[in-house]
């Protein structure tokens, strides 16, 4: 608490958080996102939504905010966000330092348990009828699809699944296109569990995707 309250008369040049497989705390790096005092619209859904303790970053043109919580498997930690108008997106729970201000962002709040998977955001779409804009909700996709396929491939159906996966091989199938497709699906699903979106994200990228 010395360094908190006093760190000039300590050896510390600032202070920081390690995050750690041992402690429920996940950190969110908003790169890019504040000018002045103005945040950007996604950021403050995001800070809105998560609504707890969150800081401006070191260079004074990000922020932090601080949650509990456990990211799934196969997260993607970090992502561009210039289609939202800011630098790009972290997200840790482990092996990463944040550098930390105490500069809060408005009120400083405790931090909570949060969780990511049902953060939506607005997004604002046209209709071609009638040209009129309208918000709809989007989820944010942080799903790492090479995590993925590195733990299929090192499954028992490895060796199968990288035949279709990296060749587009249809031997198995005798070449019949839709029997592929299916089997090639199956194998994603039994290695990854009902998760439709991973199924599908993995298929688009993978050589079996082909345009209709």
């Amino acid at each position: 608490m010395r360094a908190v309250n006093d760190p000039s008369n300590t050896k510390c040049t600032g202070l920081g958080f390690v995050f750690t497989q041992n402690d429920p705390y996940i950190g969110i790096d908003c790169d890019g996102c504040l000018e002045g005092d103005n945040l950007n619209p996604f950021v403050q859904e995001l800070v809105k939504y998560c609504d707890s303790y969150t800081e401006k970053s070191i260079s004074g043109t990000g922020i932090h905010i601080i949650i509990k919580g456990k990211l799934p498997d196969g997260y993607r930690n970090k992502r561009s966000m210039s289609h939202q108008g800011f630098k790009a997106l972290e997200v840790y729970d482990h092996g990463r330092y944040f550098t930390m201000t105490g500069e809060a962002l408005n009120e400083i709040k405790p931090v909570r348990e949060v969780n990511l998977s049902n953060f939506q955001y607005g997004v604002e779409s046209n209709t071609t009828a009638s040209k009129k804009s309208y918000v709809k909700r989007e989820s944010l996709d942080m799903t790492n699809i090479d995590w993925y396929v590195k733990k299929i491939t090192d499954s028992q159906s490895g060796q199968k699944f990288a035949g279709y996966n990296y060749r587009g091989d249809l031997t198995p199938v005798d070449g019949d296109q839709s029997r592929g497709d299916f089997e090639f699906v199956k194998i994603i699903a039994n290695e990854v569990g009902f998760q439709p979106k991973v199924i599908d994200s993995v298929f688009r990228a993978s050589a079996m995707m082909r345009p209709k």
